[in-house]
């Protein structure tokens, strides 16, 4: 449980419109210090960490591979670098 429970009341209200709007998240591993919680959205993640330890936070997070892609392939013709490293994930 969060130190601050501001924070956690932040997490659940976050948490709870998540699921309304996109069903119940995925929990990739059961982490008491960390939960994490995955929302599969038109091909774009949402994932939610909240931080339970002394100075608790929530952080919130949204990706989008093909995106990535597209800016790393921008950014790669941009630089002149042709190398075909895959950007990291």
């Amino acid at each position: 449980m969060s130190q601050a429970p501001a924070t956690s009341l932040g997490h659940d209200a976050v948490s709870d419109m998540l699921t309304d709007l996109y069903g119940p998240p995925a929990k990739p591993w059961e982490d008491q210090e960390v939960p994490t919680s995955i929302w599969k959205v038109n091909k774009r993640e949402i994932v939610t960490h909240l931080f339970t330890m002394r100075n608790s936070s929530l952080m919130l997070s949204i990706s989008d591979q093909e995106l990535a892609a597209a800016a790393e392939n921008e950014a790669t013709h941009e630089s002149g670098n042709t190398s075909s490293t895959a950007p990291s994930q």
